[in-house]
């Protein structure tokens, strides 16, 4: 709605600019001819000196200081006088009289293309009516109001609102520039985040959220999520349904029953920060973050000063990291992740930790100096997987891994109760997708309205329009309640009135 509203303000004052140019051009015209006949009348004048206004009669029409004779006061003197307009009476001005008579200076008011008040799109805008008498072409900044229509998110219904703002009377006039709150360049509380989301403000962590618009996608704000962790996003994410990272599980259940193994066989290291959800006795069998160099933040340049890694397992002669890729997420129908992959394999190896990749379905094989790969598939048991990750670890490393022989000779899985324990907490108190709320769809309101007491065949207009209540109490179409000759009164929609050019009640024969 605020769009047409807008495009048929913009009509309106570029209609009525240009009537103004061209009335413009006619006075400048009139104007020119005006010197040039005043120029030369003082170039062949008789008298070289005494020359008075008087003597000179396209100034002395001119002439409207009644304090002073024309007689009396010399072509060639630097006093201000007062001049009335010959196209317009009410142009009054101060000019001195050796400028009009040498150089033929011209009414000030007639070269401007006009004010405000001579626009009535812009003078309906007008915070303060007493700026209506400013120029159209002033660089100053005024205040505007725009009333309007806004959407109350409780019910639906539409409400009588008003935009304001700061903008110069030439931007508005020769640019023909809108409202800027509906264009979406400033902010109230009509399209506040605290308006329309107050749960996703309530996160927000610095900026008043009655200034921060919906869909602002410029910049990452900070948000800080009910179980205290703070994370970047843009106002436009949230609002469309980015939550926590941190409350937003990421690991998978293949990853987790792997870890819950290895961390039964030979140990690995659990996240610093563990997670809220857990509750005790639950290992925390999350991501690990490994901090990267700074000497390789100019070669691979990362937002965050860390490399997540699935499985850190410890050993009697360091770490060995363990990735977990899965097809879906590591395959190069939609995105090609190998750049991504370089790069952790590149931090790890400055880091002197070697890496076991368990390559799920039809992923290629990724071998290197410092990185070995390990098949597998949605089927594959965790216990057959551990056992090929521990052997994939002795070859990398060069030395027995104690305990793969016993677990091996076990062949049953030790970690099951741990990782379906960890998956469950992780899993109930997973947060839905925050999708915004569908409302209502409104009607728009008509942009041609038929006036009270007008007549429409037998029809007359007696109230209207107004916005009628449908099924479970959903609005419906614009109505206006009609009077027919018969005497019946009913309500009509707008469609049937305007469009469909209803003429009688439809009880009574045309």
């Amino acid at each position: 709605m605020w769009n047409g509203e807008n495009r048929d303000w913009q009509d309106a004052v570029e209609r009525r600019g240009a009537e103004l140019r061209t009335e413009q051009a006619r006075r400048r015209a009139f104007w020119a001819d005006w010197k040039a006949q005043q120029t030369l009348a003082w170039a062949q004048r008789p008298a070289r000196r005494g020359t008075t206004v008087a003597d000179l009669p396209l100034l002395l029409e001119q002439w409207a200081s009644p304090g002073r004779a024309p007689a009396s006061v010399s072509a060639c003197k630097n006093e201000r006088y007062e001049w009335s307009c010959p196209l317009e009476r009410e142009h009054v001005w101060s000019a001195t009289v050796k400028d009009r008579a040498q150089k033929g200076s011209a009414c000030p008011s007639c070269l401007r293309v006009g004010a405000l008040s001579d626009v009535p799109a812009l003078a309906g805008q007008l915070a303060d009516p007493r700026d209506a008498g400013r120029a159209l072409g002033s660089n100053e900044l005024i205040l505007w109001r725009h009333h309007t229509w806004a959407v109350n998110p409780e019910d639906g219904q539409w409400v009588p609102w008003a935009h304001e703002f700061t903008a110069t009377p030439k931007d508005r006039f020769t640019q023909a520039h809108a409202c800027r709150v509906c264009a979406g360049y400033l902010v109230d509380a009509s399209t506040s985040l605290q308006r329309w989301h107050p749960s996703i403000a309530a996160e927000l962590v610095g900026p008043d959220p009655n200034l921060l618009s919906c869909t602002d996608a410029r910049a990452d704000r900070v948000w800080r999520c009910p179980d205290g962790h703070e994370y970047p996003a843009t106002t436009n994410n949230r609002v469309y349904g980015t939550g926590c990272p941190w409350c937003t599980s990421t690991t998978s259940r293949a990853q987790a029953r792997l870890a819950a193994e290895l961390s039964h066989v030979v140990g690995i290291r659990y996240p610093s920060a563990r997670d809220p959800r857990l509750p005790d006795g639950v290992p925390d069998l999350g991501s690990m973050r490994v901090p990267a160099p700074e000497a390789m933040a100019t070669q691979y340049p990362r937002r965050y000063a860390f490399e997540e890694v699935d499985i850190l397992v410890d050993l009697p002669s360091g770490c060995v990291g363990i990735e977990y890729d899965g097809e879906a997420y590591h395959g190069t129908m939609f995105r090609d992740r190998r750049p991504e992959e370089e790069r952790k394999e590149a931090v790890l190896g400055h880091l002197g930790i070697p890496l076991v990749r368990v390559r799920e379905g039809k992923l290629p094989a990724i071998n290197g100096p410092s990185v070995v790969s390990v098949p597998s598939s949605t089927r594959t048991h965790p216990f057959d997987l551990t056992v090929a990750v521990l052997e994939a670890i002795e070859h990398l490393v060069g030395e027995e891994v104690a305990g793969l022989a016993d677990y091996r000779a076990a062949g049953l899985p030790v970690g099951a109760a741990d990782a379906e324990q960890y998956l469950q907490a992780i899993r109930n108190t997973k947060k839905p997708r925050q999708k915004p709320e569908r409302r209502p769809r409104q009607p728009r309101r008509p942009k041609d309205p038929l006036p009270v007491g007008g007549r429409q065949g037998k029809l007359v207009v007696i109230s209207g329009p107004t916005q009628q209540v449908g099924r479970e109490g959903k609005a419906d179409a614009w109505v206006y309640v009609v009077r027919c000759d018969c005497g019946t009164e009913r309500a009509l929609g707008h469609w049937y009135l305007r469009h469909q050019n209803q003429q009688t009640c439809g009880s009574c024969r045309a």
